[in-house]
């Protein structure tokens, strides 16, 4: 399948994930990703959050996956804050 690259389709390309988008349109990933680069046009990049003191005080207890669900992050952005900060992460009881 062919998609027509409208306007409104192309001004999505960088400031959205690539998999949302290639979701949205019904074509792959690489479709999206080969046609941001054609046009020189980085990938998204998600805003850095903002870690309120009260966030902080619950890393490491709990899991980083669970917490990353609980705030609406990514598991990446919680696991590299909470080695940052020379936290031990948290184990569960199958671990």
């Amino acid at each position: 399948m062919r998609i027509r690259w409208t306007p409104e389709r192309t001004a999505r390309l960088g400031k959205e994930p690539d998999k949302v988008i290639a979701a949205s349109l019904g074509i792959t990933v690489y479709a999206v990703v080969h046609k941001r680069w054609i046009l020189r046009i980085p990938r998204y990049c998600a805003p850095a959050p903002r870690w309120t003191p009260a966030m902080i005080s619950r890393l490491g207890k709990m899991t980083d996956r669970e917490f990353a669900a609980t705030y609406g992050l990514s598991y990446r952005q919680v696991f590299y804050k909470r080695r940052s900060l020379g936290l031990p992460g948290c184990r569960t009881a199958d671990q």
